[in-house]
C-alpha cells in the first residue's frame, strides 16, 4: 500500500481545517488495520474492494463515498484486477 498526502493551499489567511491524502492498494492486497481519534471521509476514485469497519464488512466501488468515525477500527482489501484508488479527508 502506498499513501501520498496532497498539499493544500489556503487562499488569503484562510485556515483549512481538514488534511488530505490518497492511497492506492495493490490487487489481492490489505491496508493495515488503522484507527485514530480523527473523523474521516473516504471518496473511492478507481477499483473495487471491500471495506471492514467496527466488525462489519461491506463492498466499495468507483465514487462510493464513506463516513469513518472515530475510534474505529477499519481496513480496505483490494479485490478487483487493477488497483484501488481511495481519496481520504480527515479532521478533529
Amino acid at each position: 500500500m502506498s499513501v501520498h498526502e496532497v498539499r493544500l493551499d489556503s487562499v488569503g489567511t484562510t485556515v483549512i481545517p481538514f488534511k488530505a491524502s490518497y492511497f492506492v492498494v495493490q490487487p489481492g492486497c490489505l491496508s493495515p488495520v488503522d484507527t485514530h481519534s480523527v473523523h474521516e471521509i473516504w471518496m473511492v476514485a478507481q477499483g473495487e474492494g471491500e471495506l471492514t469497519y467496527g466488525g462489519e464488512s461491506s463492498s466499495l466501488r468507483p465514487l462510493d463515498f464513506i463516513y469513518l468515525e472515530p475510534p474505529k477500527e477499519h481496513q480496505v482489501r483490494n479485490t478487483g484486477a487493477g488497483p484501488l484508488i481511495i481519496f481520504s479527508l480527515w479532521w478533529k
